[in-house]
């Protein structure tokens, strides 16, 4: 059966790829939304001029609309998500796409909408609908490897996650993202409990070849909160990267100063980071993220690894969007709202992700 993909802030970086990865793998039928009919047009002319179809279309949408959300909700069987929340969107958004009765994926990190998400879980169950929240490659990929790897040994005793991101042109969308986590604290599970961090620990982050090794500092992605009780972890932890020296010290600044508290300073803060990005990155340019873990395997204890690599950050947001995507479209994916690194993660999915383009590099795996 064909189906209509609807993706709010399609004409940003990751949702133009979603839909470009979506047309070349499936026969579904794109519509472009955002609330810059203008861009939305321009992408959709884009998108089936390359594919020399007329499969795609544009539509003005707010997500700060209910009106706008429900109209256009009539018209897709899934709607993605494609950009950061502001200012209660969450709530309309959810609240409308469980009414039109559509699954639903988003790619926020934002921990807004999860008190949204619950209040809904009995009606997105209710109805068979499948909400994946936290899609992407950070997060996402994240809880995705952490199963892939506790499923894989007989007993596991630690598990440590790197990540790393460097592009000079992140959209404001992306750096406000990134600087609203500066106010947010970081946790490492020890010891059976999650520990907060200091903003002064630092850490040797391995990824070889290409990026070789970084300094890099706790962040907390609530996707791995059940994890340690899940496969019963000795200890936790994922780090990110640094990207250049400005930026790095400015994060610092304004997470030891709790400016992202405020809108101004915030503000402030995205226009700084996105110059000093811009003015101070230098290549390699790209994303990976490794997870590496210690267990025992048929009595023996080794050491293995997981490594996700793409020289392009946002494509490679997008890739494990529309892998999971596929997997709804199966039938693979189980009902109810989730985190999608906690229903996709299966050898299966790795190996799409691969096919789509994502380097995977394993060890002992």
């Amino acid at each position: 059966m064909e189906q209509t993909v609807l993706i709010l802030g399609g004409y940003g970086k990751a949702g133009s790829y979603i839909a470009e990865l979506l047309l070349s793998n499936t026969n579904v039928k794109i519509i472009i939304a955002g609330r810059n009919l203008n861009k939305a047009k321009i992408e959709t002319r884009k998108l089936n001029n390359k594919f020399y179809e007329n499969r795609v279309s544009a539509l003005k949408v707010d997500a700060g609309n209910f009106q706008d959300l429900k109209n256009a909700f009539k018209l897709c069987d899934l709607v993605i998500v494609s950009f950061p929340y502001k200012n209660g969107q969450e709530k309309l958004v959810i609240k409308s796409a469980v009414e039109a009765g559509i699954n639903y994926i988003d790619l926020n990190a934002d921990t807004d909408k999860y008190q949204v998400l619950r209040e809904y879980s009995e009606k997105i169950e209710e109805q068979s609908l499948i909400f994946l929240t936290g899609a992407g490659i950070i997060p996402g990929c994240p809880a995705m490897l952490s199963h892939l790897i506790g499923n894989y040994y007989d007993s596991i005793e630690k598990i440590k996650i790197s990540s790393l991101y460097r592009d000079k042109n992140i959209p404001s969308g992306g750096v406000y993202d990134i600087m609203s986590h500066a106010g947010k604290s970081a946790f490492t599970y020890r010891k059976g409990a999650w520990e907060k961090s200091s903003s002064f620990m630092i850490d040797r982050l391995n990824f070889h070849d290409k990026f070789k090794s970084r300094i890099g500092v706790p962040i907390y992605l609530l996707e791995l909160e059940e994890i340690p009780k899940k496969f019963n972890l000795r200890e936790l932890e994922a780090y990110q990267a640094g990207i250049n020296p400005f930026v790095d010290g400015l994060y610092f600044i304004w997470k030891v100063l709790n400016l992202s508290h405020f809108e101004s300073t915030l503000n402030l803060g995205v226009n700084l980071f996105s110059w000093g990005n811009e003015k101070f990155t230098n290549p390699p340019f790209g994303l990976a993220l490794k997870i590496e873990a210690i267990g025992e395997k048929k009595g023996v204890v080794e050491e293995s690894s997981i490594l996700l690599e793409h020289t392009d950050m946002y494509l490679a947001t997008a890739i494990p969007v529309v892998a999971a995507v596929l997997q709804i479209f199966k039938g693979n994916v189980e009902v109810g709202s989730n985190f999608m690194g906690h229903v996709v993660a299966s050898r299966d999915y790795l190996k799409v992700l691969k096919d789509l383009g994502m380097k995977v590099t394993t060890k002992n795996y």
